[in-house]
């Protein structure tokens, strides 16, 4: 089928106008867009993508917007979001709520549960951090929340909604307005999550908040503190945890996250030239031969012009 790339673009929308989109893929199409910057009112998204076999978003910077930075919405069978960075988002309606920087609201195409990642990404001041809001039950997708770092959500780092099932590891949430991670409206028959090896740090409500009635392992974490979580039941240390939550073993010391990858559009190949070479200006002098000498006038034998004889009858 066919891919639409987009890569390397400087996309600025109006900030006073609403309905638009910075970078959108007609759907059913393969989408590779990399290393693209994107700001202003990007209301349905900076970066709109729906159905397709395969998207890759990868290496943007997205700023400005209102409602989501990155939306991937419908159905996937593989999803590629990392190493973007996306920051001062605004809040959305509609179809882009709740509103996130990246909202993932999608299931697989046709069955083939490839890969969902959303990792390395850099998030600064959004409403929510990640939003996966999937309302398709047809497949067990396990999206990958890795090496992401999430700061000052207006409300929430990380929202797990629908049947979202998240996997996280490694992942920094940070000064989150309300939870660092939120388990919400679970339509799944087990827990949403499975967390470890994450730091979960000054967050205003909870660290994690569970509240689905499913018992969510969330062991092995960095809390703040190094006595742990406050809990209902124990002394106020680090961020806080909600019931049906298993905290304990938890870690002393922050995880370190890792690095960012190098871009990906530093390894695509480099476009074709659109414009063709202008042939050399040709600068060498010719000589040409000079005109032929023009023949002489016929002329009397005594060197006078004859005047024409009278006629005589």
């Amino acid at each position: 089928g066919w891919v639409a790339l987009a890569r390397r673009n400087t996309v600025a929308l109006p900030t006073s106008v609403s309905g638009y989109a910075g970078i959108y893929v007609d759907p059913d199409t393969g989408a590779v867009v990399v290393g693209n910057t994107v700001s202003g009112w990007g209301e349905y998204g900076s970066i709109n993508l729906p159905s397709a076999r395969a998207a890759v978003v990868d290496s943007n910077t997205v700023s400005g917007g209102i409602g989501a930075g990155v939306y991937l919405w419908a159905q996937f069978d593989s999803v590629h979001v990392r190493d973007n960075t996306i920051t001062n988002l605004g809040y959305g309606s509609g179809t882009l709520s709740p509103s996130g920087a990246i909202h993932l609201d999608a299931g697989t195409l046709s069955g083939v549960n490839d890969m969902a990642e959303i990792r390395r990404n850099h998030i600064t001041g959004t409403t929510n951090g990640i939003v996966l809001d999937r309302g398709y039950n047809t497949d067990t997708l396990t999206i990958q929340l890795d090496s992401n770092t999430v700061r000052d959500a207006d409300s929430v780092g990380v929202l797990v909604t629908g049947y979202s099932y998240a996997r996280m590891r490694y992942n920094a949430i940070d000064s989150s307005g309300l939870d660092a991670v939120q388990i919400s409206n679970n339509s799944l028959t087990r827990a949403a999550v499975l967390a470890d090896s994450n730091n979960f740090t000054r967050s205003q409500h909870f660290g994690l908040n569970n509240l689905t009635i499913y018992l969510v392992d969330a062991t092995y974490n960095w809390w703040g503190n190094a006595g742990g979580p406050t809990c209902n039941t124990c002394a106020v240390l680090g961020d806080s945890v909600s019931l049906n939550v298993t905290y304990t073993p938890f870690l002393t010391a922050p995880v370190s996250t890792y690095a960012p990858a190098p871009p990906l559009v530093a390894t695509l190949q480099a476009a074709p030239t659109l414009v063709a070479t202008a042939p050399a200006v040709e600068t060498t002098l010719h000589t040409w031969p000079a005109p032929p000498t023009p023949a002489p006038a016929p002329r009397s034998r005594t060197g006078v012009t004859a005047a024409p004889r009278p006629l005589v009858r």
